[in-house]
Formats: structure tokens, sequence, C-alpha cells
């Protein structure tokens, strides 16, 4: 009798903290909580993740989601991990991973946002660009901070389809570069 009383007591308190476990945001889907996609695309092999360290974890992911457009594919509350990619192409296998596993920050990483259209980026209203650059190569840079001060950039690549066999077009390039900054990145 006293085997079967401990037999239920061990199951109570583990179907107690079961309970409890499955009651904490984002421990039943990796998608729970902010209305996260879960992509089950397996294991991937190409394309890039890049984790940036943030302090408020729950204002970070509302900032990558609501104020940079991007769309949340994993959410491990804890809270530790979401990851983001960007919705304007989601096969493009690049995504940011935002970390608060070890509580504050201790390094600080640069990402570069891919955009079509650099300069309505840089109107978006929940930046503020605190500076830009001509980065060589047909690549157009406007750098920002996040909510925790980490350092991003949005980037616009092949500014004016760089033709390698006229280099004496780069000059152009980057003065076009350059207006749409003056213009709309300041």
């Amino acid at each position: 009798m006293k085997t079967a009383i401990k037999f239920f007591q061990t199951l109570a308190i583990a179907l107690a903290i079961s309970v409890a476990f499955l009651s904490i945001p984002g421990t039943t889907s990796p998608a729970a909580a902010y209305d996260c996609q879960y992509l089950p695309y397996g294991p991937r092999t190409s394309g890039v993740v890049t984790r940036v360290n943030v302090e408020d974890f729950e204002a970070s992911k509302e900032f990558y989601g609501d104020v940079l457009g991007m769309t949340c594919i994993l959410n491990f509350d804890g809270p530790y991990w979401a990851e983001f990619y960007n919705s304007v192409d989601p096969k493009a296998q690049a995504s940011i991973g935002l970390s608060n596993q070890f509580g504050s920050p201790e390094k600080r990483y640069v990402t570069s946002v891919i955009v079509p259209d650099l300069a309505s980026a840089c109107e978006n209203p929940g930046t503020f660009i605190t500076s830009a650059e001509y980065a060589g190569q047909g690549v157009c840079l406007a750098f920002f901070n996040d909510l925790s001060g980490n350092e991003l950039a949005y980037r616009q690549e092949n500014w004016g389809l760089l033709d390698a066999e006229n280099p004496d077009e780069e000059p152009a390039i980057a003065e076009e570069c350059l207006e749409i900054i003056e213009e709309f990145c300041q």
C-alpha cells in the first residue's frame, strides 16, 4: 500500500510540473509566442544566421517583427532565442537569431538587412540612421541601432548593376548612392 501511495504521489508531482511547464508561453511549440510561423524545412545546408545579443527579449522581438517587417520563424521562450527571416524572400536562407541566453549581452554584432530600396528603408519611422556610406562594389549601407544598441545596417546591393568590364562607372554609382543617403538617410 505504501508503494502505491508513493507511486501516485510521484505521479501527481510529475503531472503538476508538466502542466506548469506547458503553461509557460513558447514551450508547447517553437512558434507559440509572438505569432511565429514555425517553418519545418529540416536542417539547413546553406544560408546565414546572425546571432544578435539583446537585453530586452520581448521588445526586441517586436522591433525585428513590427518595425523591420521580418517574420518570426522560431521562438523558444525562456527567453533565450527567436529567429527572424526577411519576409520578402523566405527562401533566401538568411536570418537573424535574437539571443538573451546569458542575460546582458557582452558582445554586439553588426548585421546587414538586405533591402530592395534603400531610400524607403531609411524612411522607416522605427529606425534612426546613425551613418551611411557607399561601401564599394555596388553596395550602399545605412547604419542604425536596435533597441539594445546593436549596430545594424540596411544594405542595398548591385547599386546600378556595377559592370566589372567598365570600372569607370563606379564613381557615378557611388554618387547616386550618396545622393540617396543625403536625401533619405540623414
